[in-house]
């Protein structure tokens, strides 16, 4: 079994030794904190990693069968354009963000429908015009996706408020009966 050892020495407010050993194939790994109590931890990376191999394996598959060639490099940089959107805002950069997102799926676009030299000189000045002015567009393309998520929600249909009706009672002591009918 090949096993890989990292050992690190934090220096904090508490002295704290980090161990992380990796299983052969990086199936598992064990992260042990020693500090003033005893930690340990144990993550297996192998879930999101199975996920997105199964994930990839059938969209190769029904390319395959459709012949669906062509669509692998925009869907690459798309799905580019917003891995990168998405790291660059969890660090806080919206700038960085929005660009990335621009080119990734401007880029995808523009292969898309085959207007590759004149389409890159419009997503330049695009992305020129947009400098400085990245946070405004990004509150717009979430407002207009939440506008867009909103619609495809099934409309419920308005609630009815209750009301209540009052019932006066005439005669307790007397049951009315009529006439009664069979039904054959």
């Amino acid at each position: 079994m090949q096993a890989c050892r990292l050992y690190a020495l934090a220096r904090g407010q508490d002295d704290a030794t980090f161990l992380i050993n990796v299983a052969s194939h990086g199936q598992n790994v064990n992260f042990v904190e020693t500090s003033h109590s005893q930690r340990t931890h144990t993550v297996n990376i192998n879930q999101k990693q199975t996920r997105v191999a199964g994930i990839a394996l059938i969209s190769i598959g029904v390319v395959a069968v459709f012949h669906l060639w062509w669509i692998i490099l925009p869907a690459l940089l798309a799905a580019g354009g917003v891995a990168i959107y998405r790291h660059q805002r969890s660090l806080g950069r919206t700038n960085d963000a929005v660009q990335g997102a621009l080119w990734g799926v401007g880029l995808a676009l523009l292969l898309l429908i085959h207007f590759i030299f004149p389409g890159v000189l419009l997503l330049g000045g695009a992305s020129l015009l947009l400098r400085g002015h990245e946070l405004e567009a990004d509150q717009r393309v979430h407002g207009m996706l939440a506008t867009i998520m909103s619609r495809r929600t099934p409309a419920q249909p308005p609630i009815q408020p209750v009301t209540s009706t009052r019932v006066t009672i005439v005669n307790v002591e007397q049951p009315s009966t009529g006439e009664t009918v069979r039904l054959r």
